[in-house]
Formats: structure tokens, sequence, C-alpha cells
């Protein structure tokens, strides 16, 4: 059975608003129209990305007392580096 991601008790603001996930969307926008030309999309296992993306994180991770935990991720079809970017975000 597939997990289901809860949605947020509030509303999600507009994209061009000057909100903490409004910052975040463009930050990931801006990623993803940056690699769009430059890069070919391929299978990318999301379980090396995240560990990549907690690898770059380890410091921070550890001086905060931090932990991730997370369910089994699929295999998407992406660029390994600018997933891993969006997760590192």
């Amino acid at each position: 059975m597939a997990a289901s991601i809860p949605r947020p008790p509030y509303p999600r603001p507009h994209p061009g608003g000057s909100g903490e996930h409004a910052i975040a969307a463009r930050r990931h926008g801006g990623l993803l129209a940056a690699s769009a030309g430059d890069r070919q999309s391929a299978p990318a296992d999301m379980e090396a990305v995240l560990s990549q993306a907690l690898l770059l994180t380890d410091k921070q991770m550890t001086e905060r007392g931090a932990s991730v935990t997370h369910d089994p991720l699929p295999a998407v079809t992406g660029d390994f580096e600018i997933l891993t970017k969006v997760l590192h975000i």
C-alpha cells in the first residue's frame, strides 16, 4: 500500500509571494530551469540521491543532533546532481 503524503493544515502561499514556501519554490524552480537545457534525464535511484544529500549536510545535522528517517524511495527519471541539490536545500 502506498503511503499518502498529508496535506499541510494551512493554505499554500502563491509562488510569487514572499513567504518561506514561496522562496523555496523559486529556488527549486530555478534549479530545474537551469538544468533543463544542460542535462539529460536518466533513471536516478532516490535512495542514492538522498544518501548523497545527507552526506552534504552531515556536519550541520551532527551539530544540531538531527536525524532523517524515510520510507523506501523509488527510482525516478531525472538528473542525479540536480535531485541531490533539491533534497539538500
